[in-house]
């Protein structure tokens, strides 16, 4: 059982509230702000037990959370909590557990654990009390287990904007789950459209917050479906008075659930970002696959399956040879010869071969970012053929999920690494280059906010590759677009405490 014991050394925020002093006073002032707002909501007698943390990347919600989760155990507010993230980041949270709340008893609950160890893990849960961390396709794939049998005290929802689909399953078993409060993070609540927003707040709101979503439809979808455009320079909506007072209503009701903090505003960082686009003209055999591919586009069926037809074109925009291959039958065929053929067929590597050596001489450490393996194993080639002495590492999909944190803090600690390749979807200090750039402009965000956090000291540049005239363009303007769309909801709400 958990027992705690009254000290003269604990921070009391609230009469059932306890955080050791010792802890307490390493907060950042927004971090303790974020975490009285979430005690305030939780012990609060009229709102609903639900909020959203939507703070910048790096700004510490896992922190804020496990403080909270502390605060609450200790105060004997709760018995357990049950945390929900991809397993890509169970490591950091266990570490951050065990550095933050070490009196606490926490387990990793996998789909790799014996059945009577998973069925002994939530007895103890129900009749003990303990933190369990999980993912959310276990989650889906064992939805039996976390049916109305089982029920826990708090529900906390990392990475939660995966939960933008309203009917996915992975939403549905979320949603399902019997949780006294529940506390999503996401430092990217909107990445398309006004549904994602309905979707994130029904599933802690447990439809009390926002209504149920023909109610949403009806008030706010038409209204809202061109509101980002009052934001941006280049157009303006006929129905901005009408579609000002929707997203003040909405706004209205979704203010006090969700808590949305910037790095610019918060002005906590030591170091500062620049961020450049670099506009590339396509190379000639480039331009030629690419029409190919315009040329050869069926527009029905196009129509019935557009992102095929779209990444087609944005594999040409990297390198021409992937608007007309598989990445998996080029790579079998990686080679000297096939570098410098490369380099006359993407406009954005040779762009890179004449970079690097500049880069290598700033003496900052890189982050290489780009959509697909190819690209990156084209990276490694340049950077080993300008000094075999030019140290890197990489983390994508195939790198094995006990080995990342290792490379991240290998990366961080170790002068002589040069650079580190990662695919945009993974991801530390330095300079960043964004080789192709994403539809969803949270996930490039994410990715350069992997090196702009709380404790970096140096300076983060960040270049993003873009070519003239094509889809990429109109991608980066799309993104533009969707950016403001996260302000025009989430600004007013920046400075709460």
């Amino acid at each position: 059982m958990l027992t705690w014991e009254l000290s003269e050394n604990d921070a009391y925020i609230g009469s059932k509230f306890l955080i050791p002093k010792t802890h307490y006073d390493k907060l950042y002032k927004h971090q303790k702000e974020g975490i009285s707002w979430l005690t305030n909501i939780f012990f609060s007698d009229h709102l609903i037990k639900g909020a959203l943390l939507n703070d910048d990347m790096g700004l510490g919600k896992t922190i804020q959370t496990i403080c909270f989760l502390k605060g609450l155990f200790k105060g004997k507010a709760i018995k357990n909590a049950l945390i929900v993230a991809p397993v890509s980041v169970f490591d950091s949270w266990m570490r951050e557990l065990n550095h933050w709340a070490g009196n606490i008893n926490c387990l990793i609950l996998s789909s790799k654990l014996p059945l009577h160890e998973f069925n002994k893990a939530l007895r103890l849960f129900k009749e003990e009390g303990m933190v369990l961390v999980t993912n959310y396709q276990l989650i889906q794939s064992r939805s039996d287990k976390f049916s109305d049998a089982f029920s826990t005290d708090v529900l906390v929802l990392d990475e939660g904007h995966c939960l933008k689909g309203r009917n996915t399953k992975t939403t549905k078993s979320v949603r399902s789950i019997n949780a006294k409060f529940r506390l999503l993070l996401s430092g990217t609540v909107i990445q398309n459209n006004i549904d994602e927003l309905w979707s994130l707040f029904d599933v802690i709101g447990q439809g009390k917050i926002i209504g149920s979503y023909s109610n949403f439809s009806s008030r706010f979808k038409k209204q809202l479906k061109n509101v980002t455009f009052i934001y941006c320079d280049s157009q303006i909506d006929e129905n901005s008075a009408e579609n000002q007072v929707a997203m003040s209503s909405l706004k209205k009701m979704i203010d006090p659930y969700i808590l949305s903090r910037s790095k610019s505003i918060l002005n906590v960082l030591k170091a500062k970002k620049f961020e450049y686009v670099v506009w590339l003209q396509l190379l000639a055999n480039q331009e030629e696959v690419y029409k190919r591919i315009v040329k050869g586009v069926v527009l029905e069926e196009m129509k019935k399956q557009p992102f095929i037809y779209i990444n087609q074109l944005r594999r040409a925009c990297s390198i021409a040879h992937l608007g007309q291959f598989q990445a998996s039958v080029l790579r079998e065929n990686l080679n000297t010869e096939s570098l410098s053929k490369v380099l006359a067929s993407s406009t954005k590597l040779k762009f890179l071969d004449e970079f690097i050596p500049f880069l290598h001489e700033t003496k900052f450490k890189c982050l290489f970012f780009a959509r697909n393996l190819l690209t990156l194993d084209y990276i490694e080639m340049i950077i080993k053929s300008k000094d075999k002495d030019l140290n890197s590492l990489r983390l994508d999909g195939d790198t094995d999920n006990s080995e990342r944190q290792k490379l991240v803090n290998e990366f961080n600690e170790n002068e002589n690494i040069f650079a580190f390749l990662c695919t945009i979807q993974c991801g530390s200090v330095g300079l960043t280059l964004t080789v192709d750039p994403e539809w969803n402009p949270a996930i490039d965000e994410q990715a350069v906010d992997r090196a702009y956090r709380i404790k970096q000291t140096k300076d983060v540049v960040t270049f993003r590759f873009i070519t003239c005239n094509t889809v990429e363009e109109s991608l980066y303007y799309k993104q533009t677009v969707k950016s403001s769309m996260k302000k025009s909801f989430f600004e007013g709400n920046l400075h709460k405490s």
